[in-house]
């Protein structure tokens, strides 16, 4: 029926009604949020109603980044990108009921809006073979002010990786097992290889009786090769690599390699002109 528009201090004033029931309602503006309900009123004939107030509250702003601690040190260090496709919940902190839900996008980014005074918590949903390193207590406790904007709400995670263990020895039966008695053989090169490339992703020279280890292996297909030595022949495994897939926090034991030290036969073919199966002197 009218609209006015508030001044001198928020006041507004709608005259010369007839008697009858009326709804007020304010027009919503960007970052407020209506803290008091529309008024219905019902003036009768001559009345001024006065007190008809709409009470509004500028909103606030919780914004934080999801990343990758690749190190696990809790800190956000150069190269450690953002992750994408992260929930992040924001509770009540009196009731822990979940308010709202955002997930990270635009290189690990989020944010909650339009957020009235009050106290919440912001977490994280920890997704499957990763290791939460920020916050320390795994959640953000925050009092939010009248139109207050906070920052800096960041989760860094670690990707749980995998382990790859196994041990060079000689086989000495060449029977393609470690047997009782077989020692290992430390200074061989093993070697890592990403399937999807064919790229050396580690290297490892045993060591400790012939043991090796390949550590914080990012989940994916993998090849261990041994450099083979002059000298020797393999004898485990057939064929002479390993293919595996490794998953988050996988340790995957007993990748052995056998080997068998390489020998020669040697002797003398000669005329025996006696036939007494002796090389005796000038017998060619």
């Amino acid at each position: 029926i009218q609209t006015q528009v508030t001044a001198y201090g928020g006041m507004y004033l709608f005259a010369d009604l007839r008697p009858g029931d009326y709804g007020l309602q304010e027009t919503p503006q960007s970052d407020w949020v209506r803290i008091h309900p529309n008024p219905i009123v019902s003036p009768v004939s001559g009345e001024t109603m006065t007190g008809v107030n709409l009470g509004s509250v500028r909103t606030g702003l919780i914004a934080g980044l999801k990343f990758e601690d690749i190190d696990g040190d809790g800190v956000r260090d150069a190269g450690e990108n953002g992750l994408d496709g992260w929930t992040v919940e924001l509770l009540d902190s009196l009731t822990q009921q979940v308010i709202d839900t955002q997930i990270t996008a635009g290189g690990g980014f989020y944010s909650f809006a339009n957020l009235l005074p009050g106290d919440y918590d912001v977490r994280e949903v920890l997704q499957d073979g990763w290791l939460q390193t920020l916050p320390d207590s795994g959640v953000y406790s925050i009092t939010m002010g009248y139109n207050q904007n906070i920052g800096g709400i960041d989760f860094g995670n670690q990707l749980i990786r995998g382990q790859v263990v196994g041990m060079k020895f000689e086989d000495l039966d060449t029977n393609g097992v470690l047997d009782v008695g077989e020692p290992g053989l430390d200074g061989w090169t093993i070697e890592l290889v990403d399937s999807s490339t064919g790229q050396v992703s580690q290297t490892q020279v045993t060591s400790g009786g012939g043991m090796y280890s390949f550590a914080d292996i990012v989940p994916g297909e993998y090849e261990v090769r041994e450099v083979l030595q002059s000298g020797w022949a393999q004898t485990c495994p057939v064929p002479a690599f390993y293919s595996l897939s490794v998953v988050s926090s996988d340790i995957i034991a007993d990748i052995d390699f056998g080997n068998a030290q390489l020998g020669s036969i040697g002797g003398l073919k000669f005329e025996d002109l006696n036939g007494d199966g002796i090389p005796d002197a000038g017998e060619e």
